[in-house]
């Protein structure tokens, strides 16, 4: 029923009737459709957003690539690689050793001072292994060249001719003394130049050697026709002397 050009809503038997201007319903059905469709436009793309992070993750992962990758391992070194480091650094001890050798043959008193080291140049009176002939005379006692025996040196105390002689010859350096008080600081070169005395160091001509003889009048140091003569033991020539000759025998 209209009155007034107004739509009136009648209620009949539950019937519910919405009573508006003519055109009413009409003319908001396009704007509720078009909300909706933007709504579901929306709803759609946020799905799809999500579904797009979901599979890249997804494909990721599915490709090998880890999202978090391990960290990296340090292989073991291998067995033969172990022995080979092992040989380089025995190998590398041995060097050391023999350079150490070497050194101890290098003088090191004339290379400081810039003049020649300290020492007499006696005459080469040779050195044949055998006896020395009935007219054969040695130019210095205790003599520094000459034949004599191979008789290495097993102890120290009072050396032999031939014990002597085969030290020289070997590389060996002698302090011959005669008194006993010039022991320890004769001693105290001895171990600072090459250590204590050794049967096997002394075989190698690298030892200095006491020779005690009595009646002897300070100190003599003897190298392969070398020979110095000094007061005592605190002389510093002394010293130098055995820097520079040890290890320097009559091959050498």
């Amino acid at each position: 029923m209209r009155r007034g050009g107004d739509a009136v809503g009648i209620a009949e038997a539950g019937v519910r009737v919405r009573v508006g201007p003519p055109g009413a319903r009409r003319q908001d059905r396009p704007r509720r459709l078009e909300q909706r469709d933007h709504d579901v436009v929306v709803r759609r793309a946020g799905n799809v957003n999500r579904r797009r992070r979901f599979v890249t993750r997804a494909s990721f992962a599915g490709r090998g690539n880890p999202l978090h990758p391990p960290k990296a391992r340090i292989a073991p070194v291998a067995r033969p690689l172990r022995y080979a480091l092992a040989a380089v650094v025995a190998l590398g001890a041995v060097v050391g050793l023999l350079l150490f050798v070497q050194s101890r043959d290098r003088s090191t008193f004339g290379g400081d001072s810039g003049g020649p080291p300290p020492g007499r140049l006696l005459p080469d009176q040779g050195n044949e292994h055998r006896r020395p002939p009935p007219a054969f005379r040695f130019v210095t006692d205790p003599p520094a060249s000459g034949p004599h025996l191979p008789v290495p040196v097993r102890r120290e105390g009072s050396l032999t001719r031939d014990e002597l002689l085969h030290a020289l010859e070997t590389g060996d350096v002698v302090f011959v003394y005669g008194s006993r008080a010039l022991e320890p600081a004769l001693r105290a070169v001895q171990e600072d130049v090459a250590g204590p005395f050794d049967p096997a160091v002394a075989a190698a001509g690298q030892a200095v050697i006491l020779d005690y003889r009595p009646h002897t009048a300070g100190v003599v140091a003897l190298a392969w026709r070398r020979l110095l003569r000094v007061r005592g033991p605190d002389d510093p020539q002394l010293h130098a002397f055995a820097d520079a000759w040890l290890g320097k025998g009559a091959s050498r």
